[in-house]
């Protein structure tokens, strides 16, 4: 948010702001705010989980939202792999190994290499693995259901699996490739679009959408509004403001 409108609303949590001040958002029809937006860095393998779809959600936990979720990867090596989906077009062999405990030995791991963006739609089993940092941006949900920790140990105790509610949303397994292209990403999530944009992309933001946006910065600094930012710092671009042009001076943002 820019000038006094940051000011006035400055220390108040932003689940506040999106109640009280509905038209920064454009009126947006949620009455929860409708993203969130997280920075993972892995420095271990990450659980093998799944998480839950709105019906799924509802049903089982009284919650409004399950959890899709995209993938922006901001750093890893040479070596990084990752853990998304599954080895074997089987539903039923599919659960039959995540409730005997062998989910890792069905999870689909592979080097990441040139691919830099993922799609996650619920009932996906994935896992990031160590050395990677990455852009997270999903519905605003916390809904987990861990399938494997590996056996580590957390306190001197195993952490808690959630096997039972994990088989009950994993989808119908089909052949699929979940990594996008950056242009993919605008358009091939379901419940939410992410667009990348530098100084050479000078439309208004309103051509994305009638509401707000959420920027975020990936390169190690930025100017946007002629505001300077620094690497991975985010804030929102209020409805108003989003008919201005030339909004990047300087940087690549992350723009969901």
């Amino acid at each position: 948010m820019q000038g006094s409108e940051s000011k006035d609303l400055e220390n108040r949590p932003l689940s506040l702001i999106y109640q009280l001040e509905p038209e920064l958002f454009g009126n947006y029809p949620s009455d929860t705010f409708p993203l969130l937006i997280k920075i993972i860095n892995a420095k271990r393998d990450l659980s093998l989980q799944v998480h839950p779809n709105d019906l799924q959600a509802k049903i089982m936990e009284n919650q409004r939202y399950g959890k899709d979720e995209c993938w922006l990867i901001l750093k890893k090596s040479l070596l990084t792999k990752i853990s998304v989906g599954v080895k074997i077009n089987n539903l039923p062999y599919v659960k039959k190994f995540v409730l005997s405990g062998k989910a890792e030995k069905i999870a689909n791991v592979f080097l990441l290499g040139k691919k830099r963006a993922f799609y996650i739609p619920a009932g996906t089993m994935h896992a990031l693995k160590k050395n990677t940092i990455v852009y997270e941006l999903q519905q605003p949900s916390d809904l987990t259901y861990r399938i494997s920790d590996y056996g580590r140990l957390e306190n001197g105790k195993l952490r808690t699996l959630h096997l039972e509610k994990a088989v009950k949303t994993l989808t119908p397994i089909q052949e699929h490739d979940y990594s996008l292209s950056i242009k993919e990403l605008k358009t091939r999530p379901e419940k939410f679009g992410l667009t990348i944009m530098n100084n050479f992309d000078q439309h208004p933001l309103s051509d994305l959408t009638n509401y707000f946006v959420i920027a975020t910065c990936l390169t190690n600094s930025g100017i946007i509004y002629g505001k300077n930012v620094k690497r991975l710092e985010t804030f929102i671009v209020t409805n108003k403001e989003l008919t201005t042009k030339e909004i990047i001076q300087q940087g690549k943002f992350a723009i969901a």
